[in-house]
């Protein structure tokens, strides 16, 4: 919160504001503010340190690209381009929810394997459900 704060700050999208005076103390603020900041772990830093690197390469990189690569849009006028970038959230949602599973109970347990499936929507045989 103290970085998307301090970002905002930078680039005049907010202000702090004291408040007996009402003035601007944005400039003030923001060596405390940057003194909050906490570096997190990235996505791929948990899924390594998980075991779960595998499925995060093979998996999720090749499914965030939309978001993070700027590959297509979801209102761009290839009508069929935008319904396969939907098509597509589905598969993504399911991602997220396993690695939520993993990061969330991470280090003090360690989600098993049909945990994992299931979060993924797959059944012991390998097929969706």
């Amino acid at each position: 919160m103290a970085k998307l704060a301090r970002i905002n700050i930078d680039k005049g999208h907010a202000h702090v504001v004291h408040k007996d005076t009402g003035k601007d103390a944005s400039v003030a603020f923001l060596p405390k503010l940057s003194s909050l900041e906490v570096k997190g772990k990235t996505i791929e830093e948990m899924a390594n340190e998980c075991g779960m690197d595998k499925l995060y390469n093979t998996l999720f990189r090749l499914s965030s690209l939309p978001m993070h690569a700027n590959t297509f849009s979801l209102n761009d006028t290839d009508v069929e381009l935008a319904k396969d970038a939907l098509a597509t959230l589905p598969a993504i949602n399911a991602l997220l929810r396993a690695i939520a599973l993993i990061a969330d109970n991470f280090p003090h347990r360690v989600a098993r394997p049909d945990e994992i499936m299931r979060a993924l929507g797959v059944n012991e045989t390998g097929r969706n459900n």
